[in-house]
């Protein structure tokens, strides 16, 4: 537990020192892709694990309504992670849910995030194409609504004040999700 907890903190502490500034997309970039863009490792996880979507019991008939909350433009929904309420960024554009810094040693601290939930680093592609390291983490839940997914892959950010982003390593487990703009809400199924 000492070695992960070390390697975490040295981690966390790289990070911080070389901090960009700038929000990531969160697109891992393996080795069989070199720098190119494509079908991750996550990605194809995720699909295989889409099934692992426990359904809620709500009055909607397996569905989920979650409420948006506007801000700038920009649509947030609120995400329980390993038991920790936070307000993510709705964005089907990123590939990863991605958790900065400070989530992730609030989630360490806290016990919600463990040895056993840390992978390796992993070179991953942000919007802007620039290729930067980030840790590779496993969220033992997420639940969105009245929807729980487990083992959801996701990357903490080199910056300990991105935002956090629910992207494709959660959203791909759904079999269809869409927006009702007039009532402000997210439905999942």
């Amino acid at each position: 537990m000492r070695t992960g907890l070390l390697l975490l903190v040295v981690f966390l502490w790289s990070l911080v020192a070389s901090c960009s500034g700038c929000s990531r997309s969160g697109r891992r970039v393996g080795p069989e892709q070199g720098r190119q863009s494509g079908a991750t490792a996550t990605e194809q996880r995720a699909q295989e694990r889409r099934s692992k979507v426990e359904r809620g019991t709500g009055t909607q008939g397996g569905r989920s309504v979650v409420p948006i909350t506007r801000k700038g433009g920009v649509d947030y929904i609120d995400v329980e992670v390993n038991g920790l309420n936070l307000p993510f960024i709705f964005d089907t554009g990123a590939s990863n849910i991605c958790i900065s810094l400070a989530e992730a040693m609030t989630m360490w601290r806290s016990g919600t995030l463990t040895d056993e939930d840390v992978r390796e680093l992993v070179e991953m592609q942000d919007a802007t194409g620039r290729i930067s390291e980030a840790q590779w983490i496993v969220l033992r839940t997420v639940r969105i609504g009245n929807k729980t997914l487990h083992d959801v892959d996701a990357l903490v950010i080199d910056n300990i004040e991105a935002p956090l982003l629910l992207g494709r390593s959660a959203l791909d487990r759904f079999g269809r999700i869409s927006i009702d703009n007039k009532n402000g809400q997210i439905i999942l199924e």
